[in-house]
């Protein structure tokens, strides 16, 4: 039990002291070490799904191998706590504990699932992605409670400086191509992408390098966290939590050796994919996450006083430049390639919730590759960077389509949940680094949907189950006996076999659907992939109607895309199935009227038309190119070669002047118009597939 101590400048008041960070220094050791070398078992994933897809001829996506070792965890350590009774605490069972609204969304994600959704194959993968994590996060916890001290934090922080620094070695030169293809584990491994594993791994390195931060302050400064540099705090402030400035934990020569390896591997991984060493794609993200680590470091040398105000100034100044990104023109036109793309894909994301319904309960999970190509803003995304969207690149414009303001709702309160005994302890130097990890992570929310992946679902399942473990450390943030971790009892036994049990089940979840990337499933990208594979295959073949079959199952599994429509209407067409052709023509210039392929083709479908239905398609093609016009005029001018392609063969389309208006026949004269016969075409070669 912690004690209290008297306070010189303010003798009538007392504080308590902080929990001992030495509590369990054998178990905290070795489950600090154990976290730091967590990433490597990644790799054996990564392995795994390239060498099948090698073996097999199969497409597969290494970086998905976060999703097994997800699955794997929440299995086992679910078997565990339903055995044994864990060493789960009261606390972690309480009402108001995070992971009730956490599995509340995921619910609410299943119900939208079942309902029907619009992306069902990408709506399967992202909800059992989601109750996996939530399993993860739930045994993270669960071994953590009553251990948590600094050890652990510093295994945070080597576990993402390890994602980091794997991510460079993979990439670097080797013979025959880059490193990790030669030893069987993919590039960028482990999370295929570097923007990923900056979004996934910075947030964890940035609670070691916060307290080690802190170490160093206290080493330069020691008098300004001594036992008499209390304030007095007004109510406000009383409410959510006095303290004075955040104790440097004081460290072993062994725990400040580990600590400045974290913060070098970790820092230098981090320059170098910014700089983009050595794949020579620069991560901007990175530069965000090393200011945000920077920033949130100044914050908690601050004193107490200074901590609610400047959060609340720095979160307002946060939304009104994300206001700005979104809406001002003049960024847009002034951005290139994918930024360009980006944010249209803002715009598109917050068209998408115009009305009620929308608003409030979303479309669907994963539903972006659906619904934003639908939207009026997706034709400036599409002539930025011509392919479909899996996701809406900002982690809050994700939610808002997936789940609505509900979804929102309940992870802000998963999230405030999480946050509050943090800011309450925020003196204590572990709950000061994981708070700031969370900054960080909200931080580069706002650049990415992050949590589209795998791999960085896996990081804030770290994240989140140590979180959740802090809030039983002493409370130091006001008077009172610290809140002690109790050891497990029957009356804990039971509520412990039930986490375990929610756990298993998502565990076992995650890896039904995982075992779809062995059969060429698998996300959207690799599906898109197959796809187009067999599409050519029986073009070779001259199949059209398998290649029609193709393309019908994948847009039941992913809906029309960006392009699909139009790819479709060829096929018909070669079937003689005008009809059907020409609908399906008309549903692709109505939701992607930029697409200059399929305006063409309309167009001579037009010339050849004539009465009711020419008079049809007239006003189609109107609205088509005037909308296609609107979107050429705001695009920027970009360097990307498929971006300019795009624009220039849509610029010489729309020059292509139009057939006479129709004139409707009198009724008398009126015969039934005959179906007008698409000219013979052949398909288009497959669009490339589009960039994660």
């Amino acid at each position: 039990m912690a004690g209290t101590t008297r306070n010189q400048r303010h003798p009538g008041a007392a504080r308590p002291e902080l929990a001992p960070d030495d509590s369990h220094p054998g178990a905290a050791t070795v489950l600090g070490m154990l976290l730091a070398g967590l990433p490597l078992l990644l790799l054996p994933f990564c392995a795994m799904l390239l060498g099948y897809g090698r073996a097999e001829h199969v497409v597969t996506m290494p970086g998905r191998g976060a999703a097994g070792l997800m699955a794997l965890i929440a299995i086992v350590g679910g078997l565990w706590l339903l055995i044994t009774g864990g060493s789960a605490r009261r606390r972690i069972m309480a009402w108001f504990h995070p992971a009730w609204f956490a599995a509340l969304a995921v619910l609410w994600l299943l119900a939208w699932y079942l309902a029907g959704s619009p992306a069902p194959a990408a709506g399967l993968i992202r909800v059992s992605e989601r109750g996996g994590a939530l399993g993860m996060a739930l045994i993270v916890s669960a071994l953590l409670i009553g251990r948590i001290d600094s050890r652990i934090v510093i295994g945070l922080g080597a576990a993402g400086a390890t994602i980091l620094g794997c991510t460079v070695l993979a990439d670097l030169p080797a013979e025959g191509g880059v490193l990790g293809d030669s030893l069987g584990i993919g590039r960028s491994t482990p999370f295929g992408l570097t923007n990923f594993a900056v979004g996934g791994a910075m947030p964890l390195l940035a609670a070691a390098v916060i307290l080690a931060g802190l170490a160093v302050r206290n080493l330069f400064f020691p008098g300004r966290s001594g036992p008499d540099q209390v304030h007095q705090d007004g109510p406000l402030s009383r409410r959510l939590g006095s303290a004075d400035q955040v104790v440097g934990p004081a460290w072993s020569v062994q725990q400040v050796t580990a600590a400045v390896a974290v913060f070098a591997v970790g820092v230098t991984a981090s320059l170098c994919l910014a700089l983009g060493l050595p794949s020579g794609d620069p991560a901007r993200g990175a530069w965000i996450g090393l200011a945000a680590i920077g920033a949130v470091l100044v914050w908690t040398w601050l004193p107490a006083r200074w901590h609610l105000p400047t959060a609340l100034l720095g979160g307002l100044a946060v939304i009104i430049a994300q206001g700005a990104l979104v809406y001002d023109p003049g960024l847009i036109r002034g951005a290139e390639g994918s930024t360009a793309q980006r944010l249209w894909f803002a715009r598109c994301a917050v068209e998408s919730a115009s009305d009620p319904v929308s608003l409030l309960c979303g479309h669907g999970p994963a539903t972006a590759i659906a619904v934003l190509p639908a939207q009026t803003s997706f034709g400036g995304a599409w002539l930025s960077v011509p392919s479909f969207p899996e996701h809406a690149h900002h982690e809050v414009l994700d939610v808002l389509v997936d789940g609505g303001l509900v979804l929102i709702g309940l992870l802000a309160v998963a999230l405030v949940a999480t946050l509050v005994p943090l800011w309450k302890r925020r003196r204590d130097p572990v709950c000061a680094g994981l708070l700031g990890a969370w900054a960080v992570a909200g931080g580069l929310s706002l650049i990415e949907s992050h949590l589209s992946q795998p791999g960085p679902l896996f990081c804030l399942a770290l994240l989140a189950g140590a979180s959740w473990a802090a809030a039983t450390r002493g409370d130091v943030a006001a008077p009172g006996p610290a809140i002690a971790a109790e050891a497990p009892s029957p009356s804990t036994a039971g509520p412990a076999r039930w986490l375990g049990l929610l756990a298993l089940a998502g565990g076992v979840w995650l890896a039904v659907v995982f075992a779809q990337d062995f059969r060429g499933g698998g996300p959207p990208q690799v599906r898109w992939v197959v796809a187009m594979g067999q599409v050519r295959r029986a073009d070779q073949s001259n199949d059209p109607a398998a290649a029609l079959a193709t393309l019908d199952r994948l847009r039941a599994d992913l809906g029309p895309l960006d392009t699909l429509d139009g790819m479709r209407a060829m096929y018909l067409g070669q079937l003689n199935r005008f009809d059907e052709a020409v609908a399906a023509l008309i549903l692709q210039v109505n939701r992607n009227p930029v697409d200059a392929g399929s305006l063409a083709l309309l167009r001579r479908i037009r010339e050849r038309a004539s009465g009711v239905q020419a008079q049809a398609l007239d006003a189609v093609l109107n609205k088509a190119r005037a909308a296609a016009a609107l979107s050429l005029a705001k695009a920027p001018n970009s360097r990307q070669e498929s971006a300019k392609n795009a624009q220039q063969a849509l610029r010489k389309e729309l020059e292509r002047p139009l057939p006479p208006a129709a004139q409707t026949a009198p009724p008398a004269q009126a015969a039934p118009p005959a179906p007008a016969q698409p000219p013979p075409a052949q398909a288009a070669p497959p669009a490339q597939p589009p960039p994660s």
